[in-house]
């Protein structure tokens, strides 16, 4: 168990040691990736998205009332599509995952006039799931920020 353990923490050390600088990240897949998660634009001067698919509403989070999100950190490859996904946030935890990888690997975008190299890129996407008359309104509403692009 110990072995185990231990072997655990080392290879979590090794996947963080990914990035290079702050503006490239190379993950396991070895793509370079330009590092646009911030808020300020650079991802939307790359790629837009040409296919955008709305994940299901799990029957039992609708049967029960439950509000939530699943935020990302995706790689878009060179041809558009999603090369890397990596959870960032979920509310509730096990309720909405399922659902919105589904939803995001039929994901496509297209690269702009000017990502003539078409440039792999990191970038944020968010989905949420959310009822008008939730039971976890409140939580759901702060832990989400349901109206805030992400």
């Amino acid at each position: 168990m110990k072995k185990f353990v231990s072997l655990l923490i080392f290879t979590n050390l090794l996947c963080a040691c990914g990035a290079t600088d702050q503006n490239e990240a190379t993950l396991a897949n070895d793509v370079d990736y330009v590092d646009t998660t911030t808020d300020d634009g650079s991802f939307g001067k790359l790629w837009e998205i040409s296919k955008q698919v709305a994940p299901e509403y799990p029957f039992e989070a609708a049967k029960n009332g439950i509000s939530g999100c699943v935020m990302y950190v995706i790689g878009v490859e060179k041809d558009g599509t999603i090369g890397h996904a990596k959870i960032t946030k979920s509310y509730p935890e096990g309720v909405f995952e399922k659902n919105a990888a589904k939803a995001l690997m039929k994901h496509r975008y297209e690269p702009t006039p000017e990502n003539t190299e078409r440039t792999a890129a990191l970038t944020k996407i968010k989905f949420t799931f959310e009822l008008k008359k939730s039971g976890n309104a409140e939580e759901a509403e702060q832990l989400c920020q349901f109206d805030e692009l992400f």
